[in-house]
């Protein structure tokens, strides 16, 4: 038990979370991926403190350097300031430049 103090809860006081945290990244091969991540909060000394997250992003290779990613993010909260929507979403497209160097082949024997 500890406790907090949140600019953007109604309430602060003692707290003692539980916390569920999940992430899948899949990539069946280096010209495409697919990534989620899972995030919930739960205070239980107050039942209405409640945090959800959840990120989902697919990512495709156009050429060697540059992919297009594709992603949404959804936030829910319970806890919020009279007037403020608990809920909160994003969705996009992105261009991803990689500057990173391809590692050398392994050498023969």
């Amino acid at each position: 038990v500890g406790r907090e103090r949140r600019s953007f809860t109604e309430t602060g006081g003692k707290v003692l979370d539980v916390a569920l945290l999940q992430s899948l990244s899949f990539r069946p091969h280096d010209r495409f991926s697919f990534d989620e991540f899972v995030s919930l909060h739960v205070d239980t000394t107050q039942s209405r403190d409640k945090y959800v997250s959840v990120s989902l992003s697919a990512l495709s290779k156009i050429v060697k350097y540059l992919s297009l990613k594709v992603y949404y993010q959804h936030q829910y909260a319970e806890l919020v300031p009279p007037g403020q929507d608990p809920q909160q979403s994003i969705a996009g497209v992105q261009l991803q430049f990689t500057f990173q160097r391809t590692p050398a082949p392994a050498a023969k024997p």
